[in-house]
């Protein structure tokens, strides 16, 4: 039996204690036997789920690590509300009785029971709600045209003289004449302190009106939101929204995604309806719901076509302008108005009703006429499996403009290895010289033209911000203009400062500003939305007079780059770093565009553990899980410095793959005996490059199918694309293998990628497949999978460390070398870390599944040393074979020769 771990906050002191989970024997896996790996790795995660631990978890790509997740966080979840119901009535018969009452048993005992019938009601209400949503998600699919909405019967297009024939918001005259004669006050900003600005919306600075209007929009917290809430809830995040979908596709075959017995189409249910169906929490699918930005979510044609043309930033303005008119006004067609809430909770309900991805629930959303952003946030409060990208879950302000609360809460981070990283650069912040002093000029023309409207409390806030701007340009223009560190302004490039020194260079009274109160009244003024909204005000008025002509005006986002850095320079001084950087002049830069559009000033966190930390301290449990999380060094230093190690619970988790179907092999040296060390300063050396070719057009002669080569950096493959082109390398190679090489552009490598299989396919001109050249940390080297054919040899060449004479590199590595536990040589591990998960990455691209097998051949005789070999996975670095050329042939020979004799090796669980 698991001990009982740390109470929760929200345990009253004096109540019945909540009995502790046991592990289960054996979960509800969907497949009849599941490996012992994945066995270790659900009752790891059962485990410190309920002993409010922090799990760190390393399960090969291939293992079924999201299908193990699932499967492990869902069973306690389940268990927990089984439990939680079991325990209420202890809980209330206690109340009841330390109430002071005189009632007798009998008494007491019937209000119990009276009370847990009602919660049972509630709760066979939801599920017979979710039951009625699947029902009629299957008459939709039949028949698409007879299924609506609530109110949306009657309307399912708004039209009119301000709607489009489509139902979306007609453009407004830019001539102004639409507009009434104060609608400047809109641009005025709101009062601080107020109920209004107390409820606004931190990410999305929405104002009290939209606010008010969002108040509509979601229904009044009922006692079942409030119940639901109050639940533990499972909140699962990945990087990217592909990784998440694929997580979709995992859940449905689970049994946490089954329909339960009354509802499948092969039950004997003729006549039953939905409403008849009586579904126990214990048979409901899982109420799942992904979150994503209005980039993804968004069905509004104008407002997308807005993101698509002037980005982000001007896309949530259009959102929240378009949700403040009424109908008559142009507001957004999709928001349901305060008289059809039918609408939203029943397509709230639909979209809990059966797992869903991103793609499902837009399309419905285009069906039923309802925004897909705005009810997904809906639907949170009584989801049990929330899936969201990184971003959203890892910054406070993102947390809270989704209303998402981590209290207690279970939170998974997949693909975990970029965690640190991740961290680093979302509260990262650059800024140019040129967008301050657009900035400026949008602060200057505002404060002109409201001066005399603008009552005193907002007048010396924006005096404040005028200052602090003015400051910074000055900062960076000396920067740019005079001698740093003995160098001349053209040559140097770039120079870093503390917090407190950048502040202290500031002229004009700006280093007396309190830059946390006055980003405190940035976010409850909303202050940067209101001078944005008027600059785009002028823009367009100035385009209408010019006959459509840019202006200064354009760029739109400037004022919210400025308050995003202004946030981060109230983070501690010994956190952060501001770099002052220019980018290399050009032969026909101007003196202008050298000291302007150039220059830049960006914030560096160096310490993830602050941010981190609210995260922590809300939630029940947090596991980390990835493909390869080694080396875990740096997780314990820079995310957890301060958290004991028995709360910890780790697990590192063998291949499903037999031994026999994977060779490692450290190559020494290559076939005339020159030693492999692709040192930085040795990566020019051409005869290195012959040798490293010789090497290649050797064992492609030897190895099947696909072959991934990853090199340190792209300069690295230019010249030894030059090299071996001239040496005739590449004419050898191609005899045997198609070539391929990593695209510069992103949008190319689908279609690369689709090349290389089917070179590997067809095998024409007689060859015996494909290689890929690629780059580690480029676009190939993680999210691809090359498993099969697509992959039998991954080649690593070299170690791909980080430029060494990097100003930022230098500063992460003083600041982690400082840290109060750290060893030694902190710093120089941080250095090698960075590299070896980056290898990591790279040579996890080839073992896919269990029957998968592929050779690995480690192209430097620094693999072999025990410091950079120990920081390999360990399913990887348990059986290394370390020679020099001849070793490596008579290997990799062997490998493949016994794979076309007897096939893979099957492992037997």
């Amino acid at each position: 039996m698991i001990g009982r771990g740390p109470p929760s906050a929200t345990q009253e002191e004096n109540s019945v204690p909540v009995p502790p989970l046991k592990t289960p024997e054996s979960f509800p896996f969907p497949y009849a036997k599941p490996y012992d790996i994945q066995v270790d790795l659900m009752r790891v995660v059962f485990e410190a789920i309920e002993c409010r631990k922090i799990a760190i978890v390393e399960s090969p790509t291939g293992t079924g690590k999201s299908l193990t997740l699932l499967t492990s966080t869902l069973t306690w979840l389940k268990a927990d509300q089984q439990r939680l119901k079991d325990h209420s009535r202890a809980e209330f018969e206690k109340k009841l009785t330390e109430a002071g009452n005189d009632d007798p048993p009998w008494v007491i005992a019937h209000t119990v029971k009276t009370h847990l019938e009602e919660l049972e009601a509630k709760e066979a209400e939801i599920n017979a709600r979710l039951a009625r949503a699947r029902e009629k998600e299957l008459w939709r699919k039949r028949e698409p045209k007879l299924i609506k909405f609530g109110a949306r019967n009657k309307r399912l297009r708004t039209t009119g003289p301000e709607h489009e024939s489509d139902g979306s918001p007609r453009a407004i005259n830019k001539s102004g004449q639409d507009r009434s004669e104060d609608e400047e006050d809109r641009f005025l900003p709101l009062d601080t302190g107020s109920s209004a600005t107390k409820a606004t919306d931190p990410d999305d600075n929405i104002s009290s009106e939209v606010r008010a209007l969002l108040r509509q929009f979601q229904p009044k917290a009922t006692e079942e939101d409030v119940v639901e809430e109050a639940k533990s809830k499972i909140f699962y995040t990945s990087r990217t929204h592909t990784q998440l979908r694929q997580l979709t596709s995992e859940l449905l075959k689970t049994t946490f995604a089954r329909l339960p017995d009354q509802e499948r189409p092969d039950a004997d249910a003729k006549g039953a309806k939905a409403a008849d169906l009586e579904v126990s929490i214990d048979t409901a699918p899982t109420r799942m719901v992904p979150l994503a930005s209005r980039r993804q979510m968004c069905i509004n044609e104008k407002v997308q076509e807005i993101g698509r043309t002037k980005g982000d930033d001007r896309m949530n303005e259009a959102c929240l302008d378009l949700q403040k008119a009424d109908v008559k006004k142009g507001r957004c067609p999709y928001l349901p108005p305060k008289d059809d809430q039918e609408a939203i909770l029943e397509y709230r309900d639909q979209i809990l009703a059966m797992p869903k991805d991103i793609e499902d629930i837009v399309q419905l959303g285009k069906e039923v006429h309802v925004c897909p952003y705005y009810a997904t946030r809906n639907s949170i409060k009584q989801a049990e499996l929330v899936t969201l990208p990184y971003n959203l879950i890892l910054q406070k302000n993102a947390r809270e403009s989704m209303g998402i609360s981590l209290k207690d809460q279970i939170v998974v981070v997949d693909e975990a290895h970029n965690l640190i990283d991740t961290l680093l650069s979302v509260h990262s912040v650059s800024i140019s010289l040129k967008r301050l002093e657009t900035a400026l000029g949008q602060l200057e023309v505002y404060l002109q033209k409201f001066k005399n409207r603008l009552k005193s409390e907002h007048a010396l806030h924006v005096k404040q911000m005028v200052s602090v701007v003015k400051g910074l340009i000055n900062v960076a223009r000396t920067w740019a203009g005079e001698a740093v560190d003995g160098k001349s302004a053209k040559t140097a490039k770039e120079q870093m400062f503390g917090i407190n020194n950048l502040m202290n260079q500031m002229r004009g009274g700006a280093d007396q500003v309190n830059l946390v109160s006055l980003c405190r009244y940035l976010k409850e003024s909303q202050l940067a939305r209101k001078i944005s909204g008027y600059a785009e005000k002028l823009e367009e008025d100035i385009k209408d007079k010019n006959g459509g002509r840019a202006s200064s005006y354009s760029a739109i986002s400037a004022f919210h780059q400025v308050e995003a850095f202004l946030h981060s320079l109230t983070d501690a001084d010994v956190d952060g770093r501001i770099i002052l950087s220019r980018s290399v002049a050009l032969p026909d830069d101007t003196a202008s565009d050298i000291e302007s559009s150039r220059v830049t000033l960006r914030y560096m966190l160096l310490n993830p553990a602050e941010h981190f930390q609210m995260v922590i301290d809300e939630a029940r449990c947090i596991v980390l899980a990835g493909g390869t999380m080694e080396p875990l060094s740096d997780f314990y230093l820079q995310l957890f410095p301060s958290i004991p190690r028995s709360r910890f619970a780790n697990l590192s988790c063998a291949h499903v793959i037999p031994k026999e179907n994977l060779l490692t092999q450290v190559i020494l040296q290559g076939p005339s005996k020159r030693d492999f060390e692709f040192k930085y300063d040795k990566r020019g050396d051409q005869s290195l490059l012959v040798e490293l070719g010789t090497l290649v057009a050797n064992m492609v002669n030897l190895i099947p199918d696909g072959v991934v080569i990853f090199l340190p950096s792209y300069s690295f493959l230019h010249q030894l694309q030059a090299v071996w082109k001239q040496n005739g390398t590449l004419q050898r190679i191609d005899v045997k293998k198609k070539l391929f090489f990593e695209p510069q552009s992103s949008a190319e490598v689908e279609t690369i990628l689709t090349q290389y299989a089917q070179a590997i396919a067809m095998r024409e001109q007689k060859r015996t497949g494909a290689i890929m050249f690629a780059v580690v940390g480029g676009k190939l080297s993680e999210g691809i999978n090359f498993s099969d054919e697509l992959g039998r040899c991954v080649i690593m060449v070299g170690l791909p460390f980080a430029n060494m004479g990097s100003i930022e590199l230098k500063e992460r590595m003083k600041y982690v070398g400082g840290l109060p536990n750290a060893g030694k040589n902190a710093g120089l591990e941080l250095y090698e870390n960075l590299c070896m998960r980056a290898v990591n990455q790279s040579i996890g691209r080839a073992i896919r599944h269990q029957s998968d097998y592929a050779a690995l051949l480690l192209v430097d005789r620094r693999y072999s040393t025990p410091r950079i070999s120990s920081k390999l996975p360990k399913w990887i670095g348990q059986d290394i074979k370390v020679g020099n050329f001849p070793d490596a042939v008579r290997n990799v020979a062997g490998f493949f020769k016994s794979k076309k004799t007897n096939g893979p090796a099957i492992l037997q669980n």
